[in-house]
């Protein structure tokens, strides 16, 4: 390792942001001193966005630690190096790329998978949410309980894994229950079916009170999208399924961040001025998971507003 860093000139950093893209690797080494400051030209931001152009495949794995480096100011401008200040994430073309075409919040939903917070759903040594398990298969609970049975653990396993929007390493294991269940995965992603429950009021249970106006959410995609809610929840037993939003920002705004949260994007003919603005503050708030990517479709759009100003 000590031979690598002088023959390349990266830091620890780099090096590890290059092979092994842990998120929370990073941040305990940036905890704890680690230097993110580019040694040459080759930032840890370079390093990412020339192993996407190579390898698109691995956006999947190297988004988190993309947004996590542009949201620690490990962001020097990629068209002048020399220069150490913020990019504009909206000139970069393969963050344009990344923000604009991949479905980020697949990442909040693995995460969800992964700390098995508020399971409800167990079938054998698994467990799982059962919503997004009758969201994803087209059955009630009981009826997948019986199918469940009928297959090995590796494709229990691997089968849970799609529902939460994991990409199975082996489709082998997957076609058993999927053919079973009548789902052609090309068609039935987690990005449809996520965006299928935003104009739904069915199942939806949980109220946030805007300024004495309603709007009614599915939990699981709070919990999954937003830090603020998943930590209420699992720290609060209330029973009404109903909290105030404190953030005195007016209904449309909260409007179009719950659009965001079900659908991964806004459009640019949805924000005004003064909804751009209240969004910016809002973002904070809420703690989402993936406030990179809409700090984008913002920076995009103050781009156009400035840009209509003169």
């Amino acid at each position: 390792m000590n031979d690598l860093i002088k023959s390349t000139g990266w830091s620890p950093f780099h090096l590890i942001t290059l092979w092994n893209p842990d998120v929370e690797l990073m941040s305990f080494m940036i905890k704890y001193g680690a230097d993110c400051s580019a040694i040459t030209n080759k930032t840890s931001l370079h390093l990412i966005t020339d192993r996407l152009e190579k390898d698109p495949e691995k956006i999947s794995t190297l988004l988190p630690s993309l947004e996590f480096l542009l949201e620690n100011g490990c962001d020097q401008n990629l068209t002048d190096t020399s220069k150490k200040k913020p990019s504009d994430l909206t000139k970069i073309p393969i963050v344009t790329k990344l923000f604009e075409t991949f479905p980020s919040f697949q990442q909040d939903f693995k995460q969800l998978y992964d700390r098995k917070e508020l399971v409800d759903f167990k079938i054998r040594n698994f467990q799982a949410h059962k919503f997004l398990l009758v969201l994803r298969s087209g059955k009630s609970a009981l009826e997948l309980q019986k199918i469940l049975k009928r297959h090995s653990d590796m494709e229990i396993s691997t089968f849970l894994e799609w529902c939460y929007g994991i990409k199975p390493t082996n489709t082998n294991f997957l076609e058993p229950i999927l053919n079973e269940l009548e789902i052609n995965p090309k068609i039935k992603t987690l990005r449809a079916d996520i965006a299928s429950l935003y104009t739904r009021e069915d199942n939806k249970d949980f109220i946030i009170v805007v300024n004495d106006n309603e709007l009614a959410f599915h939990k699981l995609v709070l919990q999954a999208r937003s830090e603020l809610y998943r930590g209420m929840f699992l720290s609060i037993d209330d029973k009404s399924g109903k909290v105030k939003d404190y953030t005195n920002k007016s209904i449309e705004t909260i409007k179009l961040l719950a659009k965001f949260i079900y659908l991964d994007r806004i459009e640019e003919e949805e924000l005004t001025e003064q909804i751009y603005k209240e969004l910016e503050d809002v973002v904070d708030y809420y703690q989402l998971n993936r406030k990179t990517r809409l700090t984008y479709f913002l920076k995009k759009f103050n781009n156009t507003f400035s840009e209509k100003k003169k």
